[in-house]
């Protein structure tokens, strides 16, 4: 086992994160637009998650076959396309299930 000591604090130094230390103020969240906004558009997703996940999945094996068919095709970015569509989906699943706001 290591020793773990302390030092003393300097007079006049405080450390911002110590709870002890905090001020009052700064650990109430404020209430705005923004945490408002996030909620709603987190409660309409969820209500409407199991048709949004049947489309936006459809629509990425669309963009897959796609992709396919246009290989060796210039000036096609087919697969930017699906990687961008494959990424709104896989942000709208984490946005949906795993995010939960606060107060709800």
């Amino acid at each position: 086992m290591a020793n773990v000591i302390k030092f003393p604090k300097q007079p006049g130094t405080f450390n911002k994160l110590d709870p002890v230390l905090r001020s009052p103020q700064a650990t109430k969240a404020k209430p705005g637009y923004a945490n408002g906004i996030v909620k709603l558009f987190w409660v309409i997703g969820v209500l409407a998650w199991p048709l949004i996940k049947w489309v936006l999945s459809i629509d990425c094996v669309v963009q897959f076959l796609r992709m396919l068919y246009f290989w060796n095709s210039i000036g096609h970015n087919c697969g930017a396309i699906l990687l961008l569509h494959f990424a709104l989906l896989t942000i709208l699943t984490y946005f949906v299930t795993i995010y939960k706001p606060k107060g709800i």
